[in-house]
């Protein structure tokens, strides 16, 4: 499994994607994986 570094998120994504973490009782990380894999 690979890492990856996202450089260049907005203060508004980025408070999204907590927001959204802490509703969904899961981390930033899980997140945007989530996201990026629905996104595919």
């Amino acid at each position: 499994m690979g890492t990856m570094t996202l450089r260049g998120i907005d203060d508004q994504t980025a408070q999204a994607l907590k927001e959204r973490g802490s509703r969904e009782g899961v981390s930033v990380n899980a997140v945007t994986l989530r996201l990026l894999r629905e996104a595919l």
